[in-house]
């Protein structure tokens, strides 16, 4: 959370202002809503017209959907779960942009390519075999072992006191 969210919805907590709770919900929404436009906005030219609205008509389906059993299943659904898994998407997201954002630029030659020929080659996950894309994809796993390393920790000590 940005720290000045961060700070409002603190005191929103001290004072228990929903108008507050709802300000900040909003806004929080709101910018995710412009970045989700902005890149949007960015890809649209590189689309057909067909592909973009079946995509944004997915999306709303999906989340109606998604929507739709949180709030109706929200008391029986394991919410720890929920997380973990979105948690699990998030990275797996995190790694094919890393690997397609950098295979990008050694296609258009801006960063130079050394190849790995008996490396696999799975452009659907974002895994080419080049130095280049897969030491920050190495180092992104590491991270994010790391992370989850801190994270049991910071847990185990937590219930231990």
């Amino acid at each position: 959370m940005e720290p000045v969210y961060r700070q409002a919805n603190e005191q929103s907590i001290a004072t228990g202002s929903v108008i507050s709770f709802a300000l900040i919900s909003f806004l929080s929404i709101f910018r995710e809503g412009a970045e989700t436009i902005i890149f949007y906005a960015r890809m649209a030219p590189y689309m057909e017209l067909k592909q973009l609205m079946s995509g944004i008509f997915l999306a709303i389906l999906l989340l109606a959907a998604v929507g739709f059993v949180m709030l109706r299943y929200s008391v029986k659904l394991p919410m720890t779960l929920f997380f973990k898994v979105a948690t699990i998407l998030i990275y797996a997201l995190a790694f094919k942009i890393l690997g397609v954002s950098i295979h990008s630029l050694q296609v258009s030659q801006v960063i130079q390519t050394n190849t790995i020929s008996t490396f696999p080659f799975a452009e659907t996950i974002g895994l080419y075999p080049t130095m280049e894309t897969l030491v920050p994809q190495a180092v992104l796993i590491l991270l994010i072992a790391l992370a989850a390393i801190w994270v049991k920790k910071s847990n185990s000590l937590r219930t231990a006191e």
